[in-house]
């Protein structure tokens, strides 16, 4: 017998998504033997899907984090060019001189930690627009 769906369930509010990197795989103590769930990534209506690879704007945050010299700030523009999506990752620097350097690390670190390779942009110090409310920094132009 198989449950009937809830009108107006799922469908009418962003559900949060999920992921187990635990690795368990042992029962847990109440007897259920699903796969448990560990830590919650983000919103679904925050994820983007780029080239087949999804993603949310915490995880952008974080691999930008992981490269020393580069600002806080930054904006990704996501694009439809020939028919295939295009991602171009802007972040500001305080050093031109360190720019091609950290572009090499942004788009190692992106591989790495997420699974695909971005375009990306340094740009000098106070180029990204600013809010003193919650910044835009995800533009999605498809």
């Amino acid at each position: 017998m198989q449950a009937a769906p809830v009108a107006g369930g799922a469908q009418s509010r962003p559900q949060p998504v999920r992921v187990d990197k635990s690795g368990r795989n042992d029962p847990c103590p109440c007897g259920r033997s699903l796969p448990r769930i560990d830590i919650i990534l983000g919103r679904t209506d925050d994820m983007i899907k780029v080239k087949g690879v999804n993603m949310f704007p915490a995880q952008i945050e974080e691999v930008l984090k992981a490269v020393d010299g580069i600002s806080s700030e930054y904006l990704v523009e996501v694009n439809h060019v020939d028919g295939r999506d295009h991602m171009v990752v802007k972040f500001e620097v305080d050093n031109a001189d360190n720019a091609p350097a950290l572009k090499k690390a942004v788009r190692h670190q992106f591989k790495q930690r997420i699974g695909m390779t971005p375009d990306t942009l340094a740009v000098p110090m106070g180029t990204l627009p600013r809010s003193e409310k919650k910044s835009k920094r995800v533009v999605d132009n498809r």
